[in-house]
């Protein structure tokens, strides 16, 4: 697993410095942002003695274009595929501060599968080191297959902030608990599909860079466990799940 490396001169500031003159919050960007992302991952169901389920690990090349908007930021995400090929185009609407508005043209409230947590969420006032604030995404969806939810609550320290040759790096840690409800089909000719309701620790570590307004890495970790089923819709028997997922993004420096 690639593991993500920051080399800096770092200048570590007093404790209490204050950022208000640099706040907290996502800028446009004047060239495409390229990042590279690992995502190490088990999700399992237990069925007696045996365990149904492999560990993955995929990699893909995440493109961002970043402009000003009426509603703040318009965000456009391309997703790339490094290990099994696939190629995913998209447009966001997005606060200064992360939170996403609309998918796509549609409110994301009503947007199905659009990435709710595209950006990690900063805070809506100047912070000083040692700060916390707190922060939850949520969503509820329909699917085909049955409903979905994403529900996340995290408490974000201001950890620490770091000064380097034109780099200014806020350091945020954050720390909750994670409730997911997803599934998909497993074979739809034949109305098999499959569901996991799990919840557990959710950890991040967010590297932002405060100068350019630009996140520069991020890993998030999660350990989750529940119930779900594998079978035909509306009856197959529930049994144990779980998903660990440890997901590694870090931009790219410009070719």
């Amino acid at each position: 697993m690639r593991r993500v490396v920051l080399t800096l001169v770092l200048l570590l500031l007093p404790a209490g410095a204050l950022v208000a003159q640099d706040l907290l919050q996502y800028r446009a960007t004047a060239d495409t942002l390229s990042y590279l992302s690992d995502n190490a991952y088990l999700l399992y169901f237990v069925r007696g003695p045996d365990t149904l389920g492999q560990p993955v690990a995929t990699r893909t090349r995440e493109s961002q274009v970043i402009s000003t908007s009426p509603s703040g930021l318009a965000v456009w995400v391309r997703l790339q595929g490094l290990d099994a090929p696939f190629t995913r185009s998209d447009q966001y609407a997005v606060s200064s501060g992360g939170r996403v508005i609309a998918a796509n043209g549609t409110p994301i409230a009503r947007a199905a599968n659009a990435r709710i947590d595209l950006f990690p969420r900063l805070p809506s006032v100047s912070v000083r080191v040692g700060d916390s604030w707190e922060d939850t995404v949520s969503i509820r969806n329909t699917e085909s297959y049955g409903p979905s939810y994403y529900n996340v609550r995290r408490t974000y320290r201001f950890s620490r902030l770091l000064d380097s040759a034109g780099t200014r790096l806020a350091v945020l840690v954050g720390a909750g608990t994670m409730r997911l409800r997803q599934g998909g089909w497993q074979d739809s000719t034949q109305g098999v599909v499959w569901w996991q309701e799990v919840a557990g620790p959710v950890a991040d570590t967010v590297w932002f860079d405060v100068r350019a307004g630009q996140l520069l890495a991020d890993v998030t970790a999660m350990d989750l466990v529940g119930r779900g089923a594998v079978g035909p819709v509306g009856g197959p028997p529930m049994m144990p799940t779980g998903l660990r997922s440890t997901v590694r993004r870090h931009r790219e420096p410009h070719n």
